[in-house]
């Protein structure tokens, strides 16, 4: 058995901003619940292969993403546009889907309305999905003389982001002319001859280059997601760095088993090879992760899901899901990986007080914070999942910051890539969605044409 790291240690804690916990997931014995050292122990060392492709790809600069995190010319451009976005409007519209949405939401979400309000900082409305009701209610609760927009398509070809673009500028254009649109409008599109390219020059928006090798999924160290987070006053260098410290670690390790996102992408690839764990539950509690929860679905699903092969990722929510899937979690068929990510909220919320309740007995919540529940429930929620046989990865932060969001997300996408390269796919493609993707503009076709 390798000496893999059990809960951390002083340096992970403090160089990767959370420890990973793996021990109720792998057994020395054949328990018939948990995953066998040596099988987890042999896919580990397998990985190898994968770290020294990632460190190549780093020297090499071979992959945009690894070379972002320490990135720091491309900030200042990004800054002014941030500030006239903060000083000119209360309202930001931001066009996108997948990708070129998932990440810059994750990111605005760690974001309160009091700080906002505080900072003077504009509303962001996320726009990735093309339901006529959303956008007749979004263009019904603002104006368009305080709104602002941004369009992101790495392609600059998506017909839905396409979509949404023509119907807000026809709302725009009730109240503003060509030429206000433009000043209060950037596009983020692959140099090309796109629609999109084509579109912004012709409108004379102000556009930025979406590199064409970093994909949508990888793409929150970017513009992509930077320029929202910047709208909004978060601090984009200590996201970046978060990420740069994990990437760090990892560029300095010389074994697998010293390596965390190389541990859970094994842990991760054994289940499933060796237990038929084909589903990937990620625990959040803090509804300032929930978004991060859908981000990381898409990485997941989108980067391994190929030739019939990869898991299911599954977005799990607090006490909602508690109440909504925890059954069939505990009792259901056992194929699925739960990671839960633990944060310290047990000192945060107002005390519960029975005296509210005219002094009725209200049993252990009383005094208790709201945070000391969520806690407990947490909790007792892990407890009741490894008691029921399930593998279960613990993996904690003391708090939600722009650090310790970088790490993670950082953690996640190094994870992706080397369990693709377990797998055998692709990490950075996604041929069955543009199959998809051509299907939709022959529909499009075939509806105009009747």
């Amino acid at each position: 058995m390798v000496a893999w790291p059990q809960t951390g240690g002083a340096e992970w804690a403090v160089a990767m901003h959370y420890t990973q916990d793996i021990t109720r997931c792998v057994s020395p014995l054949d328990l018939g619940t948990n995953l066998l050292e040596t099988d987890f122990d042999d896919t580990l060392g397998k990985t190898s292969l994968s770290l020294a492709f990632i460190k190549d790809s780093y020297e090499n600069a071979t992959l945009p993403l690894l070379r972002l995190p320490e990135a720091s010319d491309d900030l200042v451009f990004l800054e002014e546009i941030a500030q006239h976005y903060r000083e000119s409007y209360k309202d930001v519209i931001i066009l996108g889907t997948g990708g070129s949405s998932l990440g810059g939401r994750c990111l605005y979400a760690i974001v309160d309305e009091i700080s906002l309000q505080c900072a003077e900082a504009p509303k962001l409305h996320f726009m990735d999905n093309v339901d006529p009701h959303s956008f007749a209610v979004l263009f019904a609760s603002l104006c368009p003389v305080t709104t602002g927009l941004i369009v992101i398509s790495k392609s600059g070809g998506t017909v839905e982001t396409l979509a949404q673009l023509n119907i807000t500028m026809a709302w725009l254009k009730t109240a503003l002319s060509a030429a206000e649109i433009a000043a209060r409008t950037v596009s983020l599109v692959e140099p090309g001859d796109s629609l999109l390219r084509q579109i912004a020059s012709k409108c004379q928006f102000t556009t930025l280059d979406h590199d064409p090798n970093l994909g949508g999924r990888y793409s929150a160290f970017s513009a992509v997601g930077l320029l929202p987070a910047l709208i909004v006053g978060l601090n984009v260098r200590s996201i970046r760095q978060g990420a740069a410290d994990v990437l760090q670690l990892l560029l300095e390790r010389t074994t697998p088993e010293a390596c965390a996102p190389a541990i859970g992408a094994a842990l991760n690839v054994a289940l499933q090879q060796k237990c038929n764990i084909n589903n990937s539950v990620l625990m959040v509690y803090s509804d300032q992760l929930y978004y991060f929860s859908n981000w990381y679905r898409q990485l997941w699903a989108e980067s391994l899901g190929k030739n019939g092969l990869g898991t299911t990722p599954i977005p799990f929510l607090g006490t909602v899901d508690q109440h909504s899937q925890l059954q069939l979690c505990l009792d259901g068929p056992k194929d699925k990986f739960f990671t839960s990510l633990m944060t310290d909220i047990s000192v945060t919320g107002e005390s519960i007080d029975a005296s509210v309740f005219a002094d009725i007995d209200i049993g252990p919540l009383n005094n208790q914070t709201m945070g000391e529940l969520l806690k407990a429930s947490q909790k007792g929620t892990v407890q009741s999942l490894i008691k029921n046989g399930h593998p279960v990865r613990l993996i904690r932060t003391k708090e939600v910051n722009e650090t310790t969001l970088g790490a993670l997300m950082m953690h996640f996408m190094l994870e992706t890539i080397i369990a693709a390269d377990l797998m055998g796919v692709n990490a950075f493609d996604q041929p069955a969605v543009e199959y998809s993707k051509i299907l939709t503009r022959e529909n499009l076709s075939e509806t105009k044409n009747r």
